[in-house]
């Protein structure tokens, strides 16, 4: 949940961290986007629904994200209801289009090139962050 605060065109704008451990676990588009989590905790599988536009408020695209808690995250299920065709409102404008499409590509991307399904996490007791640094 991030503002596209750029009009710049033409120009590659990572909103993931560049740490080799950063993980991008899903994306949305949705207004109210819902997930359910699967996570390890005490060597416990748990799950739990999230409502991420209760969780996280509206950022600039710099800021740090939030962390839902200290626990590994093993699985992100999409539980956003599908927006009906007949529900969406048309945006107007040619420069809002333009960069509203623009992003979606750039989302598009970073998801291609950052996505990794996780069966589950295995390893030491480290503490793993649900997501990353960046919060989308």
């Amino acid at each position: 949940r991030f503002k596209i605060e750029t009009t710049t065109t033409d120009e590659r704008f990572n909103f993931l961290s560049e740490h080799p451990q950063t993980k991008l676990y899903f994306a949305s588009i949705s207004q109210e986007p819902k997930v359910k989590i699967h996570y390890r905790k005490d060597n416990k599988t748990m799950e739990m629904e999230v409502g991420l536009a209760e969780f996280i408020d509206v950022k600039g695209w710099k800021a740090f994200g939030n962390k839902l808690g200290e626990f590994k995250l093993t699985k992100v299920i999409d539980l956003t209801p599908e927006i009906v065709s007949s529900d969406v409102q048309e945006i107007k404008g040619e420069t809002d289009d333009t960069i509203y499409d623009e992003a979606i590509d750039l989302i598009d991307e970073n998801v291609e090139q950052n996505f990794e399904q996780p069966e589950e996490i295995n390893g030491s007791d480290e503490q793993a962050d649900a997501g990353t640094e960046e919060t989308v």
